[in-house]
């Protein structure tokens, strides 16, 4: 089994651990415990994938690859793109559907979160939850459903439909109303520079960047 495959049996363990403990001993409400549970379970999702699928995983193989075009060039699309998924959810969740904003519903995680926590909370939300979610939506899931729609809606149509539904996925999976149209945005995005770039480098990447920039926006109004 290649190192790949074992640091992803390990992970959704050392994941769920600390969620019960930061959602037991961190917080008041058993309700936020289903909060943190969510990414503990995807991650085992990926785990299990890597173990009962055949074959040997590499980091190739679960996408983490050179992208087919330049570094460079994550320098004007991550901020191009943030600015097109925060004016979509604008118009969509505040104009349409009248929706708060996702940094104040995430607010509420800091503000009952024990200071001594910070830190690796935000290491979750910064860095193991945008790594563990390229694998699951952007690697498997978009891959699975694309290979699977091929046949029937041929080259062009089968990556559009994938990006559409993983981003689908991935925005109810965050369980928060203000938080799904967001993430829905985002995926979509995600979706793209996994596709087009046949890499989850820039998708992480630009995932990561998303979640500081939300992270240190919901600090700062603290």
């Amino acid at each position: 089994m290649g190192l790949a495959v074992a640091m992803l049996v390990v992970l959704p363990l050392v994941m769920l651990v600390a969620g019960l403990v930061i959602g037991r001993v961190v917080f008041d409400s058993s309700a936020s415990e289903i909060f943190f549970l969510v990414p503990f379970v995807l991650a085992t999702i990926i785990g299990l994938s890597a173990t009962v699928l055949p074959g040997r995983w590499s980091a190739a193989d679960l996408g983490w690859v050179k992208p087919a075009w330049p570094w460079w060039h994550l320098l004007w699309i991550v901020p191009a793109a943030l600015i097109t998924t925060s004016t979509a959810t604008a118009v969509v969740a505040g104009l349409l559907l009248h929706l708060e904003p996702a940094e104040e519903a995430s607010a509420e995680l800091f503000h009952r979160t024990v200071p001594v926590w910070y830190i690796p909370l935000i290491l979750s939300v910064v860095v193991a939850g945008p790594a563990v979610e390229e694998i699951l939506f952007r690697r498997l899931l978009m891959a699975r459903i694309e290979q699977t729609l091929f046949p029937v809606t041929g080259p062009v149509a089968g990556p559009v439909i994938a990006i559409v539904l993983q981003a689908a996925v991935f925005g109810l999976v965050h369980v928060v109303p203000q938080v799904i149209v967001f993430a829905f945005f985002l995926g979509l995005v995600l979706g793209v520079l996994a596709r087009t770039g046949r890499s989850i480098w820039p998708s992480f990447i630009m995932h990561a960047v998303n979640n500081l920039i939300v992270t240190s926006m919901v600090l700062a109004s603290l």
